[in-house]
This record gives structure tokens, C-alpha cells and sequence, in this order.
């Protein structure tokens, strides 16, 4: 069942996450461990150019795929194994802006 969370606890279940979703977050914040965040079906829209009503009732915005998220944190665990979860909200953020690996 699609629900608001942190990112810290989305990021502990990302083996979880389904191929086929996205990563929605606050719109406007800082990224941090206790962001607000959603993995949703974006195609669970009222429209093309919409996002899903959960996203939009807690003003997420789209912001990555489930595919570059899961990358992001393969790239950072086996460059650094047992890194901390603010490192690797650095590193989801830092694709995020880039469109590029955070140097580990």
C-alpha cells in the first residue's frame, strides 16, 4: 500500500521497491534522513501529465525511478560498505541534481 514516509525508511527497504515505480519527495526541502517521500506507480495518475493523488495530496513532486535510486545505492554500498543513511541521502540527492554518481 503506496504511503508517505522518510526517506531513511524508504532507503531501508529498497529491496523492496518495484522496478516499475518512482521516488516522489517534498516539493521545495532539503533532502535529509526524515524528508518526506513516496515510491509510487506513476502511471497511477488522473492524467498523462499528472502525478498519482497521493503525490499531489502531500505536494511530492517526482524526482527519480526506482531503477536510478536502487543504482545510486549499489554504486555507493560497494564503494563504501555499511555507509550511514546520510551519506547515502548525499549521494541519492546528488544524482538527483547531477544526473551523476556522488564521487565515494
Amino acid at each position: 500500500m503506496p504511503r508517505v514516509e522518510t526517506i531513511a525508511s524508504m532507503l531501508l527497504r529498497a529491496d523492496e521497491l518495484r522496478w516499475n515505480h518512482a521516488l516522489f519527495v517534498k516539493r521545495g526541502e532539503e533532502w535529509t534522513a526524515d524528508t518526506p517521500c513516496a515510491v509510487l506507480d506513476p502511471n497511477d495518475s488522473p492524467g498523462p501529465d499528472e502525478d498519482p493523488e497521493l503525490a499531489v495530496l502531500n505536494d511530492l513532486t517526482y524526482a527519480l525511478d526506482v531503477q536510478a535510486v536502487k543504482s545510486v545505492l549499489k554504486n555507493v554500498t560497494l564503494a563504501r560498505p555499511g555507509v550511514g543513511i546520510d551519506r547515502l541521502v548525499a549521494a541519492l540527492h546528488f544524482y538527483y541534481e547531477n544526473d551523476a554518481f556522488l564521487e565515494t
